[in-house]
């Protein structure tokens, strides 16, 4: 098994990929380092499998080492869009905070774009985020076309909490809440109505948990304009 370490400057990353059935284990050296916002500290070892993109940011600079034969090599890179969704986080956590004091709902965003452009990464970093802060936002993932949070042709919704994002995986609510839509392509037939369901299913949920109704909402579209 070939092994090589990589430092990561600060404010970049290491991207990696992983695909026919390839395999690596990473090894945090020195230094942290955050992946999609969930951060990873200390001696922390743990294993990648196919297919996977990653990467691995550092806000401070870090060393990583890997331990396996990639067909694709992993590569540093500065530019990162990491500072922007900071950014991001950090208004929508002052709206939070507001709603908190004034008893009041917390902010809720709606991610859009086209098939491709970073949709569920965004989501899953400012998710991921949100709960760093102690929040439990409800995540809903509105893309009948891939897994989201459950499976491919459904709507779906969960309240997360920190130790249900996974490093590898991502986010794995233990209770989600999801309807299926009935086709796995886009297609508006029967998509009014499992959404009514489903709003009004989040609507019962703020009304009874306070946390909840001030951490918000964290949606992400399905890529309706292509």
């Amino acid at each position: 098994m070939n092994s090589k370490e990589f430092s990561i400057p600060r404010e970049s990353e290491l991207r990696v990929e992983i695909i026919d059935g390839e395999t690596c284990v990473i090894n945090l050296v020195g230094g942290s380092i955050e992946i999609f916002g969930l951060e990873v500290g200390g001696k922390d070892n743990f294993t990648l499998d196919w297919p996977c993109q990653i990467a691995f940011f550092s806000w401070d600079g870090a060393t990583i080492k890997i331990s396996g034969t990639l067909s694709i090599s992993p590569y540093i890179s500065t530019d990162t869009p990491m500072h922007e969704y900071l950014n991001v986080h950090s208004k929508l956590q002052f709206l939070r905070n507001y709603a908190f004091r004034t008893l009041t709902s917390g902010p809720r965003i709606l991610i859009c774009g086209p098939k491709e452009s970073g949709k569920r990464t965004l989501s899953r970093i400012l998710t991921t985020y949100a709960c760093r802060e102690l929040m439990r936002p409800i995540c809903v993932n509105l893309a009948c076309t891939n897994f989201g949070l459950t499976l491919p042709g459904t709507v779906s919704a969960a309240q997360v909490f920190l130790d249900e994002i996974d490093v590898c995986k991502g986010i794995q609510p233990k209770v989600p809440l999801f309807f299926w839509h009935g086709q796995s392509n886009n297609t508006f037939q029967g998509f009014h109505n499992v959404l009514h369901t489903l709003s009004m299913h989040i609507s019962s949920v703020f009304e009874q948990d306070e946390v909840v109704k001030q951490s918000g909402l964290i949606v992400t579209a399905g890529s309706w304009i292509d």
